[in-house]
């Protein structure tokens, strides 16, 4: 057989494999969505945030390398392993599916959606997010713009993080979306601090003098945290401060979005995050509560519900 038919009879064969993993069984996980309710005596209007990280979803197609290939079916599989089999790509699109029928007013998705920023990847967020009929904001996590080959490099951060401007209206650093009588600021902080570029944003939310809600993919250190991150990570820097226990040092930019939150007369009501794939809520300063959602890829979320004062 000629070198030209060879070609042709792969090419045929891999088209295929594509037709039938795309007809294949779904096998989401099952959703499990966390409910709180927080009071802010300054809302006039009960208001419901649902709060989506770490799906982890992996794609293929025929533009991936050997090298994404391999990578993707390594990690997929070992996500898989860990949730009983579920496809997170099919479990992101029953998120996607509650998000619809859910009574959130509005949802975040807080980094670490997509695995890494293949071809794809970047098609099946981008067609699953147009099917979400809820406003959203979209953070960046560690993985969503970055291959282990080229881990936070200064040629992925240029290469890879524009592709993701369709979702974050070009703006991938930060996002204030307000409403009636309340903010809810969007940081990104995938490189385990604050970007500098979002400076302004908080400076923008802090102005509106609403109540705030932040959310983030890594979490700031706390102690309850940090305990139960070395139950399920070990000694790796997966939160923000507190560097002699574990948790990765701050820079002067997440330094200041701290001094916000914990200002006298602060206006930060609830932080929002991920990264570390286990729910955990605890303390950050005199009674500003902070909540990692537990890993996407196994179903969960969390639907903050915002009550109004009396």
């Amino acid at each position: 057989m000629k070198k030209s038919s060879l070609g042709l009879v792969a090419g045929f064969l891999f088209a295929f494999a594509l037709i039938l993993s795309s007809c294949r069984d779904k096998n989401p996980a099952a959703l499990n969505i966390y409910t709180k309710e927080v009071t802010i005596n300054e809302l006039k209007n009960d208001f419901n945030i649902l709060f989506i990280s770490d799906t982890h979803v992996i794609t293929f197609n025929s533009k991936d390398t050997k090298e994404i290939r391999e990578n993707g079916k390594t990690r997929e599989k070992a996500f898989r392993e860990e949730v009983g089999g579920s496809n997170p790509a099919d479990t992101f699109l029953s998120l996607i599916d509650y998000a619809n029928e859910s009574e959130a007013d509005f949802v975040v998705f807080g980094g670490d959606i997509i695995d890494f920023p293949s071809d794809a990847n970047i098609k099946f967020l981008k067609k699953a997010l147009k099917s979400l009929n809820k406003p959203y904001s979209f953070i960046m996590g560690n993985h969503d713009w970055t291959y282990p080959w080229d881990y936070m490099t200064e040629n992925g951060y240029q290469s890879y993080r524009p592709l993701f401007n369709e979702f974050t209206d070009t703006n991938t650093y930060y996002s204030v979306n307000e409403f009636d009588d309340l903010v809810v600021l969007a940081v990104d902080n995938s490189k385990n601090n604050v970007e500098a570029k979002a400076l302004e944003g908080i400076d923008l939310a802090v102005s509106k003098d609403k109540p705030i809600i932040l959310a983030m993919h890594v979490p700031f250190s706390t102690m309850p945290l940090l305990e139960e991150k070395v139950k399920y990570w070990g000694e790796t820097g997966v939160s923000m401060g507190a560097e002699a226990l574990g948790g990765a040092p701050m820079d002067d930019n997440t330094g200041y979005l701290y001094d916000k939150m914990t200002e006298e007369g602060s206006n930060f009501n609830y932080i929002l995050t991920g990264h570390v794939h286990f729910q955990n809520e605890s303390e950050i300063f005199n009674g500003l509560m902070q909540m990692t959602a537990d890993k996407g890829y196994g179903g969960n979320a969390i639907m903050l519900k915002l009550k109004a004062g009396e």
